[in-house]
């Protein structure tokens, strides 16, 4: 068992009565997904590839090829920790 996993079994003994029926009841529903799914580390379904790219063509037409690049002057509010190009 690793220091992480220990440290979590630590966590979850402490922890108020209902956290852990919920722990368990999370890693369940983990166990339940399809192995295929994007978080578990398996390949995507086709009908989660079909979503993904249907997105990603969305995403696309949201901007176009000539983009204006807008000026500085048009920051409402600069962000301190941007760093530039």
């Amino acid at each position: 068992m690793t220091a992480l996993t220990q440290a979590r079994i630590e966590e979850i003994k402490t922890a108020p009565e209902d956290v852990p029926r919920e722990v368990a009841d999370f890693l369940a529903f983990l166990k339940s997904r399809p192995s295929s799914s994007l978080l578990s580390g398996g390949e995507p379904d086709a009908e989660r590839a079909e979503w993904l790219r249907l997105a990603s063509q969305d995403l696309a037409r949201a901007y176009c090829a000539d983009e204006p690049e807008y000026p500085d002057s048009c920051l409402k509010e600069p962000n301190a920790h941007y760093a530039g190009r």
